[in-house]
């Protein structure tokens, strides 16, 4: 019964994947939420991002995360999203300018056009940075 479950989770995994290069991650997260499956959580999301980063458009990526939601319900998830994303990036050590570059260049996205998005984006990067070097 495991491996079934397993099977069917990765056969859902696999169909989000699809959907965020046919059309966006936000269509891939309706799907996921339609499946009623556990990637919908911030954690859970930002963990299906970075493990099939190689496959997805790494622009799409970025205009998602630098959401930043309209309810304060929203906010707070699209706020933890990028925390949990950005975990996956060793910053710990590192000086700000070379924090940065590694961000920009092997954070898993490209930074969206946006301004706002943009600003969602370092403030999230700026508490992640600093709880990793105190």
């Amino acid at each position: 019964a495991r491996q079934m479950m397993q099977a069917k989770d990765k056969k859902i995994e696999e169909t989000a994947v699809r959907k965020v290069k046919s059309d966006s991650v936000k269509a891939a997260v309706k799907y996921l939420r339609a499946c009623n499956h556990a990637l919908i959580t911030p954690q859970g999301l930002a963990e299906f991002l970075y493990s099939y980063n190689e496959k997805l458009d790494q622009k799409k990526i970025g205009d998602y995360i630098g959401c930043s939601g309209k309810t304060d319900e929203e906010k707070k998830y699209f706020k933890e999203l990028r925390r949990h994303f950005f975990r996956h990036t060793p910053f710990a050590g590192q000086t700000l300018v070379a924090a940065v570059r590694m961000l920009l260049e092997s954070g898993g996205f490209y930074l969206p056009g946006e301004g706002q998005k943009i600003g969602e984006i370092i403030s999230t990067f700026s508490e992640v940075y600093f709880s990793q070097n105190p």
